[in-house]
């Protein structure tokens, strides 16, 4: 696999670390996780997320809302979100960047505490996400910028969105959705470059394995960012 320079700035603005597992957790579960010191300490804004569910769709659908766990938060200044729900737990870096080693060890360190409510979890999925943003000056095309992009014979400027799913070639157990659209950030115009991985697992229960896994997605999602990108964008980010 190639090696890349780091950029001296990114453009992300979120990142995200995602498991998912068989079990309905129970909600008594999520409310000792949420009492833990370490959490507490921390995540000093806590709220409740919501699940839909939609019933009797032959006849006149009936609508349910439940608490499907909880959503936590710090301060602004660390910019970091917890999700803990029922059946899944995610971990989000927000507004700025940090190490993926960083995040990863924060995101296993909570994991643990989740389990040490809840138990063995039984994992079926795994996925990282970052979320990019790359500023587009008045004058530049989107093609001196990403190299993922909509080719129309058209003298306007389409927006247009591209979603990119494949399997990542090195290794085939990893999916792919790859995403470059035109956004704006702050009145802000530019390009949005989502890179989403995901590999399926069969109710993985070890620890080591599933954050070693969780750890192999570091060098793909590299990839897929520099190969995403033109020259013209890494001078961007290194001046």
């Amino acid at each position: 696999m190639e090696s890349f320079i780091p950029l001296k700035n990114t453009p992300i603005k979120e990142i995200i670390f995602s498991i998912s597992f068989i079990e309905n957790v129970n909600i008594d579960c999520l409310n000792r996780f949420i009492q833990l010191p370490q959490v507490k300490e921390k995540f000093t804004s806590v709220s409740q997320s919501y699940h839909t569910n939609i019933q009797n769709l032959d006849k006149i659908p009936e609508a349910s809302i439940s608490s499907d766990g909880y959503i936590l938060k710090t301060d602004q200044n660390n910019n970091q979100i917890i999700q803990a729900r029922k059946g899944s737990f995610s971990f989000h870096k927000v507004k700025e960047y940090e190490s993926f080693d960083t995040l990863l060890g924060e995101f296993k360190d909570f994991w643990l505490c989740l389990k040490s409510c809840t138990g063995d979890l039984s994992v079926s999925n795994i996925s990282v996400r970052y979320l990019n943003f790359i500023e587009k000056e008045v004058n530049e095309k989107i093609d001196e910028l990403v190299t993922v992009y909509s080719k129309h014979p058209f003298s306007i400027d389409v927006n247009a969105f591209i979603h990119l799913r494949f399997n990542y070639p090195q290794n085939a157990a990893v999916l792919v959705n790859l995403v470059s659209a035109k956004g704006n950030e702050s009145s802000k115009d530019g390009i949005i470059l989502d890179i989403n991985l995901n590999r399926e697992l069969s109710s993985e229960k070890n620890d080591e394995t599933i954050f070693n896994l969780i750890y192999d997605f570091r060098n793909i999602k590299n990839e897929i960012f520099f190969m995403s990108i033109t020259e013209k964008t890494k001078e961007k980010f290194n001046s």
